[in-house]
């Protein structure tokens, strides 16, 4: 039968599964030509579809890559030939490490369960005994929506991306696109460097001001950090990503045990300027993100102007990292 696919990417319909299914000799497709298919989908999309469709496909075909490595490993143990297995584990840890990728992708559209599962992970216990049950933001749909925006409160708008309407962050930016079509694309000699944060699963990611400043502002200096700040290209961002997704897709396997804590990392940078325009590390940004972020705008600011205090867009801000990252209640000064 044809895989159901993630959850958050909705499911097939029929049509998708007589799609991949009608594929000739499928069964005999290299686990690379499936991998190919998939990173084609996610960076070209489908004809003039490059919205939740795509990634539906590229999903399929991640978990055919899965399954494929799977016939691989049977014939490798059956052949009792070392040199065929030990090619088998390398080919099947890259097909689930690409399929990690994906998933945490898709994983990454905010519903109403993850907003449940933020709040119990990152309230202090003292204020859950405060107030058990914390006001939330509301969420409502698109027409829902337009009361609060007119009376100027805030909302979340859970339907957005459900419209058909193809969507640059929502359906484009995964590693591979933004590495390839957006970031690699970078006016200039030597590629930007992005600010990069990392730390242990448990602690990941917490902000903290110097002392001195804490102090000229008379608020408590908060305990030492451990959260280490460093910078790195985009591409080599995506290689840490990518040899994480590897040893959590190696650990994943029968008999594996490890007690090593957890790296994350997160990279987070301005995309937008003070102007609402494009930026890439503060200089000039490639055609690519500015086409992406001119789509969203123009999505968005005929729904956003009708609040009485809206003046434009500026200083936005990308925030990409690795499942696990949560962040603590905590306040700008």
């Amino acid at each position: 039968g044809c895989y159901a696919s993630h959850a958050v990417a909705t499911v097939n319909n029929v049509d998708e599964c007589k799609e991949l299914y009608a594929i000739e000799e499928a069964e005999q497709i290299s686990v690379e030509a499936w991998l190919n298919r998939a990173t084609y989908l996610t960076l070209n999309g489908m004809g003039h579809d490059h919205g939740s469709r795509s990634l539906r496909m590229a999903y399929m075909c991640l978990k055919r890559a899965v399954e494929r490595s799977d016939q691989m490993m049977m014939e490798a143990y059956g052949k009792k030939d070392e040199s065929l297995i030990k090619a088998a584990k390398t080919t099947k840890k890259k097909a689930l490490a690409a399929l990690l990728e994906l998933t945490a992708k898709l994983e990454a559209v905010f519903d109403e369960m993850d907003m449940m599962d933020l709040l119990a992970s990152s309230r202090h216990p003292k204020l859950t005994e405060i107030h058990p049950n914390m006001p939330v933001v509301p969420r409502r749909t698109m027409e829902e929506a337009k009361e609060y925006i007119l009376r100027g409160e805030p909302v979340v708008i859970n339907d957005m991306f459900e419209s058909g309407m193809p969507n640059p962050i929502a359906h484009k930016w995964t590693l591979e696109y933004l590495n390839q079509k957006v970031f690699s694309a970078s006016a200039g000699g030597e590629p930007p460097k992005f600010n990069v944060a990392a730390d242990v699963k448990t602690r990941c990611c917490r902000y903290f001001e110097p002392k001195g400043k804490a102090q000229r502002l008379e608020y408590p200096y908060p305990f030492a950090p451990t959260t280490h700040l460093y910078r790195d290209t985009f591409d080599g961002f995506v290689k840490t990503i990518r040899k994480a997704n590897r040893n959590a897709a190696a650990s994943s396997g029968i008999g594996a045990n490890s007690t090593k804590p957890q790296l994350l990392h997160y990279l987070h940078e301005i995309v937008m300027n003070k102007d609402g325009k494009a930026v890439v590390a503060g200089g000039k940004a490639p055609q690519q993100l500015e086409d992406d972020l001119g789509t969203i705008t123009s999505q968005l600011r005929l729904l956003a102007s009708k609040q009485p205090f809206f003046g434009d867009y500026a200083f936005a801000k990308l925030w990409l990292g690795q499942k696990g990252i949560v962040m603590p209640n905590h306040y700008d000064a």
